[in-house]
C-alpha cells in the first residue's frame, strides 16, 4: 500500500475516534440540557436554570471523594478571600442568626475601615443605608455592608452596655487578614508572640496557611522585641490551605531533607518538596507543635514534616487525616470552578497521611502525637476553650477574667514539653538554656 494512503488512513481514524469521543461527551451534556429544559418546563412550581445548573454539577462531582466539589461564584469569592488573604469591605467579622440573635460585630480587622472609623467589638448592626437589619439574614446584612473600594456606607450601630446609638460613613477599602496570630492583644491591638504567664516561651498560632502565611512569620520569628528559650507553634483547628505555603512554613525550621511528597493517579510519583539550607530559628531552639483533631491538610503537613525530622515534640491530639491535593479548575470565564482532588501527600517517613474511607483506628493515617504527649478533650472543653479563645482575640472592649481562667490542658502538656526539652539540652556539651536566645 502506498504509504501516502496509509497516512490517510491513520488520520482518518485519529479524527474519527476525536469525533466519536466528542460526540459522547456531547451526548450527555444535551442530555443534561435537555433534563433541565423538562424541569424548567413542567415542574410544578417555578424553578431557576441557575440553581438547577449548580445542583447537576455539584451532583457530579460530590460521589468522587469528601474534598471535591463544585464551587459557585459567591463560595469561590470566599475562597480566594481566604487563600488571598485580602479583601474589599470594611473589615469586619459579624455573626447573626441563629449562632447570635442580632446581627453583631465580634471583631474589626485590625487596621481596616471599620477600625479606624471605630467600630468595636460587641456592636450590634441596626441599620445598612438605612435599612434595617432586623428581618435580614447575615448574608442579606453582609451584601449590604459589601461594595467596590471607594465608595462608602453608611452603618448604624448599638453599644452596649448603655445601648448608644451611633452611626458611621466608612469607606470600603482593601483589607488584610492575618493569618499568624499571638497569645495576647497590646492595647494597639498588635499581638503578643508569647505566653501571657510563661514570657520565655514564644507562641504562635496559625489559623490558615494562605499567600501571606509565610511573610508574617518570618517577620513573627524575629523575636526582636522579646528574647525567647522555646516555641510553640499552635495548629489547633487549623483547616489548611496552601500546599506551598506549608511547604515554606516547615522549610523554616529545617536545613534540609524532603518535606513532602505527592503521588497522583496509580501511586505515580508527583512533586517532591526539599527544605534549603538555613533555618529562620536557632536549630537547637526547643519546638512543639500543637495539633488537634481538627488540624487538617496543611498543618499535617507541617506537624508529620517536623516530627518526622525530629525537629520538634507533637502534643495533643490524632489529627484529621486529610492528605489530599486539591486543584481548583476554573469554569464560566474564572466566575465559578471544579475543585477537584489530584494527589494525596506522603510525609517524609513515605507514610500517607490520608484517611481513607473505612479507615479504623488502628489504621496509619493523620499524625498522632509523640508517645506521652497525647492529651484528649471532651467536645463541651473544646467549646469552652473556643469561646475564651474568641473573648480574647477581640479588639476593643474589656475582656472577662474567665477568658484567662479556662484550662487548656493541651497547652500545659506543651509548656512541660519545651520543659523536658530544656533539660535535655542542659545535658548536651555546650548546652547553656538558661541564657535567652533571640530567635
Amino acid at each position: 500500500m502506498p504509504r501516502r494512503n496509509l497516512v490517510l488512513i491513520l488520520v482518518s481514524l485519529v479524527v474519527s475516534f476525536a469525533c466519536y469521543d466528542r460526540a459522547a461527551h456531547n451526548h450527555y451534556a444535551r442530555t443534561v440540557a435537555t433534563a433541565m429544559d423538562i424541569i424548567e418546563t413542567y415542574y410544578y412550581e417555578p424553578v431557576e436554570k441557575r440553581p438547577l445548573f449548580e445542583n447537576a454539577m455539584q451532583g457530579m462531582v460530590s460521589r468522587l471523594d469528601p474534598y471535591s466539589a463544585y464551587v459557585n461564584p459567591p463560595s469561590l469569592e470566599r475562597l480566594n478571600r481566604g487563600i488571598e488573604q485580602n479583601f474589599v469591605g470594611i473589615g469586619i467579622l459579624v455573626a447573626g442568626p441563629p449562632q447570635r440573635p442580632e446581627i453583631t460585630v465580634i471583631s474589626p480587622v485590625l487596621g481596616s475601615p471599620a477600625h479606624k472609623a471605630g467600630i468595636h467589638a460587641g456592636d450590634v448592626i441596626v441599620e445598612v443605608e438605612g435599612q434595617s437589619t432586623e428581618s435580614l439574614t447575615l448574608d442579606q446584612a453582609i451584601g449590604l455592608i459589601k461594595g467596590p473600594r471607594g465608595t462608602p456606607v453608611r452603618i448604624k450601630v448599638r453599644r452596649p452596655p448603655n445601648d448608644e446609638i451611633l452611626e458611621f460613613t466608612i469607606v470600603r477599602d482593601r483589607v488584610k487578614t492575618r493569618s499568624v496570630l499571638g497569645d495576647t492583644r497590646r492595647p494597639d491591638g498588635t499581638w503578643n508572640y508569647f505566653l501571657r504567664e510563661h514570657p520565655d516561651i514564644g507562641y504562635v498560632r496559625i489559623v490558615s496557611f494562605g499567600e501571606l502565611t509565610p511573610e508574617e512569620l518570618r517577620e513573627v520569628l524575629a523575636f526582636s522585641d522579646h528574647p525567647v528559650r522555646g516555641l510553640i507553634i499552635d495548629l489547633r483547628g487549623n483547616p489548611g490551605g496552601l500546599l506551598q505555603t506549608a511547604v515554606s512554613v516547615a522549610d523554616m525550621f529545617l536545613d534540609g531533607g524532603v518535606i513532602v511528597t505527592t503521588r497522583g493517579r496509580n501511586g505515580r510519583r508527583g512533586d517532591e518538596f526539599f527544605a534549603t539550607p538555613g533555618t529562620v530559628v536557632p536549630r537547637d531552639l526547643p519546638m512543639v507543635v500543637l495539633v488537634d483533631k481538627l488540624s487538617a491538610s496543611a498543618s499535617e503537613i507541617v506537624a508529620a514534616c517536623l516530627q518526622d525530622h525530629r525537629r520538634a515534640v507533637i502534643v495533643g491530639e490524632r489529627t484529621w487525616g486529610k492528605g489530599t491535593v486539591q486543584r481548583i479548575f476554573r469554569l464560566e470565564g474564572r466566575r465559578s470552578g471544579l475543585k477537584l482532588t489530584t494527589a494525596t501527600y506522603h510525609r517524609p517517613s513515605g507514610a500517607n497521611i490520608h484517611r481513607r474511607q473505612g479507615a479504623t483506628e488502628k489504621d496509619e493515617w493523620g499524625v498522632r502525637p509523640d508517645p506521652g504527649y497525647q492529651v484528649k478533650l471532651d467536645d463541651e472543653t473544646y467549646r469552652e476553650l473556643y469561646r475564651a479563645r474568641q473573648q480574647r482575640d477581640v479588639l476593643e472592649g474589656e475582656i472577662p477574667a474567665e477568658a484567662f481562667e479556662v484550662e487548656d490542658r493541651q497547652l500545659d502538656r506543651a509548656i512541660e514539653a519545651i520543659r523536658e526539652l530544656w533539660g535535655e539540652k542542659k545535658k548536651e556539651p555546650g548546652g547553656d538554656q538558661k541564657k535567652a536566645v533571640r530567635a
